[in-house]
């Protein structure tokens, strides 16, 4: 029998004390352990009321606080109906019993029979999660909020997994949300590529909905539906073909007829009459070109006429004028005799007779210069009659030559003494050659110092200069020297010929500043703007290296350290275009005369540098870096970073660390005795490095201070074949003699690979030789230093440099760019090189010697035809080296 026992009572408002309710406690617990009477009511179990009995518990009396003995009602905290004996939550009234023992009430948990869940979000069965190490049969909701997306999948996107309301978007609705549905708006192409990734819904892009393949319907999506950069309302060929280049109104070549013949552009071969041809190749037909005999340069800018600006005659420049040298010539006028005593002069006026196609070189003496004085005294037929002859002969057809003289009150006597001169060597001549040159020998018919014009003033600031010449661009030149060594070790011979060395040097440079030009605008301007265009016209690029303006300091400091670096270089993203590759190179002094003495070689290299912190690409930033938490040098050189070991006023460090891997050497140039170097070199080999190649960063090293220009440029000429690839042999510095055949070990014979698509192989390389004065044959500078290459075991004919050791093979070469009348030994032919040029690549087409796959090229160094053994006669002079640099290039096909 169960008992519950109820104690029941009642006194007087007086006993209500802390002391007499304590003694009635205790009364009443003795009571209970004595007796089962009086005021103590037994019950049995059978009235004890279960909670299960009845969901509405309530006592069935109405007398408030008194039960039906006139006793207290049970305690119900929470008000709920369930007394908090028998209640599992006494103080929520929301919860009563806990059947799982979990600590959540069955009112609120989902699972009241399962302590291991509780929770179900979505009402799917599942529960939201599972305690951990519980034995149980559920099942854990792997879709919590019940949106239809994993768990997973929402954290990974950011969405709440516990809010049906955050959910990931899927533009398509096809289940996969847009952060993982390659193709969001289900039209067929990927978002990579797709220019309109949440547009018009389940259709194929790239259809015939689709003309430019961007992912935009044409219909009502695309407002340049053949992506040619014209808007659809304002182009007037709305489907052009992919990659094809408009003009303004939309028109690609293939689909404009410019000179209405009836030929589209793409397939006409000229602008006019197609039957007449393009003989110049610059896009005008001939029956309308009025310079249809060219040459034409690729790319260069024409007129209407099909002219370029070098073609036809310069014009006259009005000015701004200059006193300085390259600067602009203003107008003058020089008084010319018409008779033999000098007495009587005709004016001869610039501007009126300016040709637009004529150098002009003024030889006036000045005896208080001493090498004015040799050089006219040269002059004289006793003893060398054929020094104004060879001028002549030499000299090219389009120079006048201006004779003076500043000697006040001796000029007439001088004058006369050079026209004397001058009809001597002109009687000699053929009929026709006497009456051309005749036309263009000018006498200056008073003491040139007090000449009127612009002339005047150049002479004043240049205080009498004994030479000086006018270019075809209508600028001043500087002259250099006639020093001919082959004649007088101590300089006191001049050859009055060595003046026209000038007039030929001006015209090779204004050549150059043609070529220039047309590189310039062929990669500043595309085809489409141009009047008339070259067949498969697309636009070059160009990179800008350094770019010195006159006036401002050296861009290359010179020395004998690192050179000068250029960082951070982007070169174009489009090489694979390009067929040609040209780099100008302008190695200028402060004010184009005084230039450094000596000759000294010089390099254009190519480099990949990074930082070994990759999150900086800039070397000031990089190297700036104070990397603190490697403290010792091994910590900090083993992450490839570079140790600092500090100097008296600072401590050791370990800092950021720029390094570069070198890739090619692209341009090689040997500086001229006093006077400056301008080049344009071909380098289009070294298109099979670029294109296969990261380049950031080029290096310019030489020994000279200048005012250095260099500009990469890129293009395509439609050649039969493009580099595309590069394998690097070998290059250094090595002395010749019989050890320089052994320095490549076992790499020579040397493995190059041609693959299929190859339809051309060439050897490229520099061979430039040094060492003088230290042995009997003068090697390697003065000497022919000759290059064996044996293919799969063909030997091929032997490079050779029979130029070297000449008495005059530099000064022969003037008209090919060698700087003209140097100081010091300039004239002497070299073994590779001249001073004052650039080094050209030696190309050698080895095509039919190779095969398809792995190939063996092997090289030897020879003098003679026999490896080389040195004479020495000064075992401490500068002994024989050559320079090296050796590649294999592959083409293919265009």
């Amino acid at each position: 029998m169960h008992t519950k026992v109820y104690f029941c009572a009642y006194y007087p408002n007086f006993m209500n004390s802390p002391k007499i309710a304590s003694l009635l406690m205790a009364f009443l617990f003795l009571s209970s352990l004595f007796s089962t009477s009086g005021c103590l009511e037994e019950t049995t179990n059978n009235n004890i009321i279960e909670q299960g009995d009845s969901d509405d518990y309530t006592d069935n009396n109405d007398d408030g606080n008194q039960n039906n003995n006139g006793g207290e009602q049970d305690s119900d905290s929470d008000n709920d109906g369930y007394p908090d004996n028998i209640d599992d939550f006494p103080y929520d009234k929301d919860e009563w019993k806990d059947s799982d023992d979990d600590s959540i009430g069955d009112n609120a948990d989902k699972f009241p029979n399962d302590s291991c869940a509780s929770d179900d979000m979505d009402d799917d069965g599942k529960p939201d999660s599972i305690k951990e190490n519980c034995n149980t049969s559920l099942t854990e909701d792997d879709d919590i909020d019940g949106d239809g997306f994993s768990n997973e999948m929402e954290m990974m996107l950011g969405t709440n997994p516990k809010s049906a309301a955050s959910k990931p978007l899927d533009y398509d609705g096809d289940g996969t949300p847009d952060g993982l549905d390659d193709d969001m708006d289900n039209d067929g192409m990927n978002n990579s590529v797709d220019q309109c990734p949440r547009g018009s819904l389940n259709w194929e892009a790239g259809s015939s909905a689709d003309w430019d393949n961007d992912g935009c319907k044409d219909s009502d999506e695309d407002n340049d539906d053949d992506n040619d950069g014209i808007f659809d309302g304002d182009d007037l060929c709305e489907e052009t073909p992919l990659n094809e280049v408009p003009n303004q109104e939309g028109c690609s070549a293939s689909q404009r007829d410019s000179d209405g013949d009836g030929i589209v552009d793409s397939l006409d071969l000229c602008w006019g009459n197609d039957s007449t041809g393009d003989s110049d190749g610059d896009g005008l037909c001939s029956d309308n070109d009025e310079c249809s005999d060219g040459p034409f340069l690729y790319g260069e800018e024409v007129d209407t006429e099909g002219c370029s600006f070098f073609e036809k005659s310069i014009p006259w420049n009005g000015g701004s004028y200059s006193t300085e040298y390259m600067g602009t010539v203003g107008d003058f006028t020089i008084p010319e005799p018409i008779d033999e005593n000098l007495n009587f002069t005709n004016n001869w006026v610039f501007s009126e007779e300016w040709s637009g196609k004529d150098t002009y070189v003024f030889v006036i003496y000045n005896p208080t210069n001493p090498d004015s004085v040799i050089t006219w005294n040269s002059a004289n037929p006793i003893g060398q009659a054929t020094e104004l002859g060879l001028m002549f002969e030499k000299s090219p057809d389009n120079v006048h030559y201006f004779f003076g003289s500043y000697r006040d009150g001796g000029w007439m006597g001088d004058v006369s003494y050079m026209s004397g001169r001058v009809n001597f060597a002109l009687a000699g001549m053929s009929e026709e050659d006497r009456n051309h040159w005749s036309d263009r020998v000018h006498y200056i018919a008073m003491d040139a110092n007090f000449l009127d014009g612009h002339i005047a003033e150049f002479i004043e600031v240049k205080e009498s200069p004994a030479w000086f010449c006018i270019d075809q661009l209508q600028r001043w030149q500087e002259v250099g020297s006639f020093w001919d060594l082959n004649f007088n070790q101590n300089f006191s011979w001049y050859r009055f010929h060595f003046i026209a060395n000038e007039p030929l040097y001006l015209n090779f440079e204004f050549g150059l500043e043609r070529e220039l030009a047309a590189m310039e605008y062929h990669t500043s301007t595309p085809c489409h703007e141009r009047i008339y265009s070259p067949k498969k016209c697309i636009k070059g690029e160009s990179v800008t290296l350094l770019d010195w303006t006159e006036g401002e300091s050296n861009t290359h400091g010179g020395g004998w350290g690192a050179g000068t670096n250029i960082r951070g270089v982007e070169m174009p993203d489009n090489l694979e275009q390009f067929d040609s590759f040209a780099v100008y190179t302008y190695e200028a002094c402060a004010d184009h005369k005084g230039c450094n003495e000596w000759d000294f070689i010089g390099s254009l290299n190519a480099y990949y540098a990074e930082c070994s912190l990759s999150e900086f690409n800039d070397y000031e930033t990089c190297i700036s870096q104070l990397l603190t938490e490697y403290t010792s040098q091994e910590m900090c050189e083993n992450e490839g970073h570079r140790w600092d070991a500090g100097e008296e006023d600072s401590s050791a460090r370990c800092e950021g660390k720029w390094s570069r891997e070198w890739k090619a050497e692209i341009g090689r140039y040997i500086t001229a005795y006093n006077r400056e170097g301008r080049y344009i070199s071909d380098v289009t080999p070294m298109l099979g490095v670029l294109k296969t190649e990261e380049i950031n960063e080029f290096n310019y090293w030489q020994p000279n201070a200048y005012g250095l220009t260099v500009k990469l440029f890129f293009w395509n000429e439609n050649k039969d074949y493009t580099p595309i690839g590069a394998e690097y042999l070998a290059g250094g510095t090595r002395k010749f003699n019989l050890e320089y055949n052994n320095i490549f070990g076992s790499e020579n014979p040397f493995d190059y690979n041609v693959t299929n698509e190859i339809e051309r192989v060439e050897i490229v390389t520099f061979f430039t030789g040094h060492g003088h004065s230290s042995t009997d044959e003068n090697c390697a500078e003065f000497c022919n230093h000759q290059h064996e290459f044996t293919i799969n075991g063909n030997t091929i004919d032997l490079l050779e440099h029979p130029n070297g050791g000449t008495s005059y093979g530099c000064y022969n070469r003037v008209s090919e760019g060698v700087s003209a009348n140097q100081y010091g030994t300039w004239v002497y032919g070299r073994a590779g090189w001249c001073p004052g040029q650039d080094v050209e690549y030696n190309r050698i087409d080895i095509t039919s010697q190779s095969d398809t796959g792995l190939n063996q090229i092997s090289y030897r160094g020879l003098y003679q035809g026999e490896e080389y053994e040195p004479s020495i006669t000064d075992a401490d002079g500068y002994l024989p080296e050559i320079k090296y640099r050796m590649w294999i290039i592959v083409y293919e096909a265009q």
